[in-house]
């Protein structure tokens, strides 16, 4: 799967380039929303853009240990259901808290209890993780459509008129199945037209 079109302009990204910076997005809006949260638990909080948990600079690793230790509520049941060590477990939590420098679970009798701020980290970060499940989904649909890039020589004295009126229609009146999505980029002497659906 190509993200990117490369061309004697630059790259632009491709239909599936397209979805997954949408939904990817989404996924920075979550751990910012986190950030924003965040400074009310962490009063002498630095800068976020400092703070590699709202950058997104964690690894996936970490993030979906915190995941399972919130739901499990214990060690050993977040270990054995990611299939690692607990001490993995442990120093995924711990790292996280270290960047945080604040507490997220407090130990008790039954076992790990979820601070404020972790109940609110465990909902954005559960979202962020739907986001990347939605950008799976949506390429899968796209694949299914006929992708593909059509070029047309004219000549001097059609370009202007006769050309665009033909791609216009094109564009209104589609052969089912076959133009259901995509971009169009005209060029005709020094103008560009951009058309997108």
């Amino acid at each position: 799967m190509q993200l990117f079109d490369h061309s004697s302009v630059g790259m632009t990204p491709t239909v599936y380039g397209e979805v997954l910076a949408k939904r990817v997005e989404h996924t920075e809006a979550e751990f910012q929303a986190a950030g924003v949260t965040y400074r009310k638990y962490n009063t002498k909080v630095n800068p976020l853009q400092n703070t590699p948990l709202f950058t997104i600079d964690v690894s996936y690793k970490r993030l979906a240990s915190f995941i399972a230790l919130y739901d499990a509520r214990g060690i050993a049941a977040a270990a054995n259901q990611l299939g690692v060590t607990r001490s993995a477990i442990y120093s995924s939590i711990r790292q996280i808290e270290e960047l945080l420098e604040i507490s997220l679970f407090e130990r008790d009798p039954g076992g790990l209890t979820p601070t404020s701020y972790c109940h609110v980290l465990a909902r954005h970060v559960k979202l962020a993780f739907a986001q990347f499940r939605y950008a799976i989904d949506d390429i899968a649909n796209v694949k299914d459509m006929t992708c593909g890039k059509i070029v047309i020589g004219t000549l001097p004295y059609t370009r202007t008129i006769l050309t665009p009126r033909a791609i216009n229609h094109l564009i209104k009146k589609p052969v089912p199945g076959y133009f259901k999505s995509g971009r169009f980029l005209w060029h005709a002497g020094n103008t560009t037209e951009k058309w997108r659906n």
